[in-house]
């Protein structure tokens, strides 16, 4: 897969983004992207609900949108993330398993806004402003912002993020597939799976790319994220050295295993979608 000029890995308010589709559409375009991808947290809404016809749009834009999605599943102990590219948005399977991973998070979610409105004594958290009707996919990130707003708990994103862990305990569960699982979702659906950001699964967690590659291909997984802009996105990753080096990594195992590769900013708003398209790796 060409990686010039392409995103193929951004989000918009249907899952944890701040745009619509129309908007990023838009960033995307003045950045001088070719090929793009929206890939909301299992959710397909990004799709439906903004325009009639959102890739004819894209096309008198000069770009080609492929239908993407970003599934989160299970691995190793761990929550990874799969990217499905070229998918049939309209298949009855993976709405199926869609329907149901947002209806789990809606149950959470209702249920940890109450929790901390009955932590801090009063209604900090609206519950219509997180649950708009556009937003298929309501998670974590939509109460760490609007804690962020109230102050109560300081400005450092994840300094909130912690104290919703260790403090709002709730009882829903949301299903997450085995990656196995979800690999076949996808080739269900027409499309082809993709390891989204493995760098983190390697440098953060300290895990052999080398054995989940070589396992994941057995699944029947098809490509892998390649260039992602790692640098300042955790203290794991100070520098653009660090960064190059996992990249490094990355493309070589994606070669051993015959794993076609992509580029992806992973921006949830416009603005990043120009910073990372002038990125270079």
């Amino acid at each position: 897969m060409n990686l010039k000029n392409s995103d193929l890995h951004f989000h918009t308010l249907v899952s944890d983004g701040s745009a619509n589709s129309l908007e990023m559409l838009t960033a995307a375009s003045e950045a001088g992207l070719k090929r793009i991808s929206i890939t909301d947290h299992d959710a397909v809404g990004a799709y439906r609900y903004f325009h009639p016809n959102l890739f004819g749009l894209a096309q008198s834009m000069g770009m080609e949108l492929i239908p993407g999605i970003e599934l989160d599943t299970e691995y190793l102990d761990h929550e990874v993330h799969l990217l499905g590219y070229q998918i049939d948005i309209g298949n009855a399977t993976l709405n199926t398993h869609l329907r149901k991973t947002q209806n789990d998070r809606r149950q959470r979610i209702n249920k940890q806004i109450l929790a901390i409105n009955t932590h801090f004594g009063e209604a900090i958290i609206s519950k219509e402003e997180i649950l708009m009707p556009e937003r298929d996919s309501v998670m974590k990130p939509h109460l760490i912002h609007d804690l962020l707003k109230t102050g109560r708990l300081g400005n450092d994103y994840r300094t909130v993020q912690q104290w919703l862990s260790d403090t709002i305990k709730v009882s829903v569960k949301v299903f997450k597939p085995t990656i196995k699982d979800a690999i076949s979702l996808i080739h269900g659906a027409g499309g082809q799976a993709v390891l989204a950001h493995p760098g983190f699964l390697s440098v953060e967690h300290g895990l052999s790319l080398e054995h989940i590659l070589r396992e994941l291909k057995e699944f029947g997984l098809d490509g892998v994220e390649l260039e992602y802009p790692y640098a300042g996105s955790s203290s794991f990753f100070p520098d653009s050295q660090t960064e190059a080096a996992v990249i490094s990594e990355i493309r070589d195992l994606a070669d051993r295993f015959s794993l076609f590769t992509t580029r992806g900013s992973d921006a949830h708003e416009p603005r990043q979608l120009a910073e990372f398209a002038s990125h270079s790796f």
